[in-house]
């Protein structure tokens, strides 16, 4: 590879790579997520499973903390890449 922008690190170009790392972007663990479809827009909340109850695991309701909002199109390539990711 003669040029480093074509140089690849977790499938991405090392420049999209840095921009994905960089230190300003706010990271959680996500365990619960639910999709709205409203017209063109696909709208995924990403949360947590709620807080235990008693000692056999029951839990309180999710608690979803973050959203996205996006067209159609652009959840169908998402969910495109998480499948050729996943898959390897």
């Amino acid at each position: 590879m003669s040029e480093k922008s074509e140089e690849k690190f977790g499938g991405l170009t090392l420049e999209d790579w840095a921009a994905a790392y960089r230190p300003e972007i706010h990271e959680f663990f996500v365990s619960r997520f639910a999709f709205v479809k409203e017209g063109n827009l696909v709208r995924i909340a990403l949360g947590r499973n709620g807080a235990p109850k008693d000692a056999q695991g029951l839990r309180g309701p999710a608690v979803y903390t973050h959203a996205i909002t996006m067209t159609q199109e652009i959840a169908l390539e998402l969910s495109r890449q998480l499948r050729d990711v996943i898959a390897g």
